[in-house]
Order: structure tokens, then sequence, then C-alpha cells
């Protein structure tokens, strides 16, 4: 096992050819990853993650700032000396090999091809697929889960210590996402290897990470378990991308110490503000319950959307041009059309600043 630490570390991106704009990817990046910890790296499309995850690999160099392997510095140690397994989205198989010589390339380097089976065998036991059948047959014959399956093992057919993985499972099907969710985690916890996984997607990240770091713009916004960051977000934006369903956002000033949302009533403020202040009130869908005209506030059911594997029932519903979200039970009958009473959990909310994005505590 390793850890990784990276200390000031910034990546821009140019392209003289076409007179671009600079693209900043990376920006004063910190980050230290423990022996054996499980590091999920999760935000939007073009937040850094994957040029983040090649920076580690050593296949990007930093403009500024420096990256440590066991507090050495990166470029101090060999290329065969770095220990490090990578899984692709898109798999990189090499068309015209089979399987088994794909999976036994880095063992095959080092005069060592005979261990090749018995580490598809260990592969095969830890996960309880049967990859042995795959060894024989070219990637034009496998199945996007098969391909993966095939480059998975190819990354733990080695000297392993380091584990990066881009968003694998990412042109799979929902169905085995799942299966190779569970796969994955109990290869991790046999190697006892350290893993840096990149996801946009919270499921996956909840199901393996040890530690979840939120990205955007670049920067870390927050790190943490998922429910630490659910429960518990620093900022709107935190806040607005962790929960299925997401989020409802709301806006109104400060008024005589209390928030002030116009239609929704007032609600206490966690902190002193001055009056006038821009407040966005953060509520998810659970916390909001269906009760009577006396007590509620009117809303119309725009859309009914079932979630069976979940078993809620999830309401859009329409108040002053506003779309709400609203969760209920699987089961109860509710249609497009019906009015609905809507109560806030105010004890279950958040409060942002409106300018910066930042938690009100």
């Amino acid at each position: 096992m390793r850890t990784v630490t990276l200390k000031n570390v910034s990546k821009t991106f140019y392209d003289k050819s076409r007179k671009l704009t600079p693209v900043l990817a990376i920006k004063d990046f910190n980050l230290r990853i423990e022996d054996g910890e499980a590091v999920v790296l999760l935000g939007p499309s073009g937040c850094g993650k994957t040029t983040l995850l090649r920076l580690i690999a050593g296949l990007e160099q930093p403009d500024t700032g420096d990256i440590f392997y066991n507090d050495i510095p990166l470029d101090a140690v060999a290329v065969g000396d770095r220990g490090i397994g990578m899984v692709f989205q898109n798999y990189v198989l090499i068309p015209h090999w089979e399987s088994r010589k794909t999976v036994g390339f880095f063992l095959r380097l080092r005069d060592r091809e005979e261990e090749v089976p018995a580490h598809v065998k260990t592969v095969a036991n830890i996960t309880g697929v049967d990859i042995e059948r795959l060894m024989g047959r070219f990637p034009r014959s496998l199945s996007g889960g098969e391909k993966q399956r095939v480059s998975i093992a190819r990354a733990f057919a080695r000297d392993l210590e380091l584990l990066l993985f881009d968003e694998p499972f990412a042109n799979l099907d929902a169905k085995f996402r799942g299966q190779a969710r569970v796969e994955l985690k109990r290869l991790i916890q046999e190697f006892n290897v350290t893993l840096v996984y990149v996801t946009h997607d919270q499921v996956e990240a909840m199901s393996i990470a040890d530690r979840i770091v939120v990205l955007n713009a670049g920067r870390i916004v927050q790190s943490g378990t998922y429910t630490d960051l659910h429960d518990d977000p620093d900022s709107l934006f935190v806040a607005e991308f962790l929960g299925t369903p997401t989020m409802n956002s709301f806006w109104g000033r400060v008024q005589d110490g209390e928030w002030d949302g116009s239609y929704m009533g007032k609600a206490p403020l966690p902190s002193a503000r001055p009056n006038g202040a821009e407040i966005i009130v953060g509520v998810r869908p659970e916390h909001i319950q269906l009760g009577d005209a006396q007590t509620g506030i009117p809303a119309t059911i725009d859309r009914a959307i079932p979630y069976y594997a979940e078993k809620f029932l999830l309401l859009e519903v329409w108040l002053r041009k506003r779309r709400w979200r609203v969760q209920v039970a699987l089961g109860e009958d509710h249609k497009p059309g019906d009015t609905v009473y809507c109560s806030l959990d105010w004890s279950r909310a958040f409060f942002f600043d409106a300018q910066s994005g930042a938690r009100i505590r």
C-alpha cells in the first residue's frame, strides 16, 4: 500500500493552435490519501476529477505544486516501481490480444507469465465470477461488462499498491453496475490496496468510499462520509449536488431576525443576520409533509413518479410558478392536477448565504 499526497497542485490546459481560452482544471489542490484508504472523487462533469486522477498516475504533470508517493516525490519514483493499476471508462483493451494476454501483460514483461492463471483464479474466487472462461476470447467477442471485468483483472494482476479508477462502470447497464460495485469492493478488501476512484454517481460513491471528496471547479468543497456530506453540507453546492431526489431551494430575505419567504412563511435563523440579507433555505423532499388546508401551503401536482426500488412516490408540484419535489410513501393515491397542502419541517432545513452559497450555522 502507499500514501498519496498532493500539495498546492495546479493544472491549466492550453490550446495555442486554436487560440482557445486556457482551461484551469485544478487550482491549489491539497489532499492526502492514507495507506489502504478508498477515496472517491465526486463531482459534476468538468470539475477536474479525471485530470486529478491523471496527475496522481503521472500521466499529466502539474504546472505548480508537488505530488508524493509515501512522502517521496512522484518524479523520483521509477515508473516500473509505482505499483499502479488503472481502469478506464472505455476499457482500453488491445483488439488483437486475447484476454489472457491482456491480463498477463505486466507479469509477462517481468518473465512471470506462469503466475497469470493463479491471479485470474484469485480474482474469480473473490468476485464470485468465472472470468477464467473469458481468457481465450478477444475484445470483439466480449460484452461491455465482460470487457470491464478483463480490464479490472488486468489491474489486479500485478504488484499492486495503488489502484486508480476513472468512471469504470459509466458505460454499463444499471443491473451490471450494481453487481460490479459489489465485486470491486470484495477485491479492494482482499488485496488491501489504496484506491482513488472517480465518479459522478452518488450510489457508486457511497458503496465504495471510505471518504468522499467533493470537487467543484478544480477545488475541494467538502470531504467526509456520504452521511456527513448529505446530512451536514457546508455549502449550497454540496447540499444540492448530493441527495436523490434533489433538494428544494427557496429564496427569501431576513426580516426582524427571521427568514421571510413570502408565501412560504417565516422560519427562525440558526444565527443572526442583518435585515434584508438574502438567504436560501434548502429542504429535502423527504422533509416536506402533506397536511390539511389549515396548516399547509397549497400546491398543484404536476407529476407523480414512483420509485419502486426505493419504495417512495415523488410528487413534483407547482406553487407560484415554482416547482417543488415532495417525497411520500409509495402507494399513496396522488395524481396530476390534485391539490395538496405542504408543511415544511424547518428543524431539518439548511440555510445558505445567497451570495456566497456558504452554510449559515
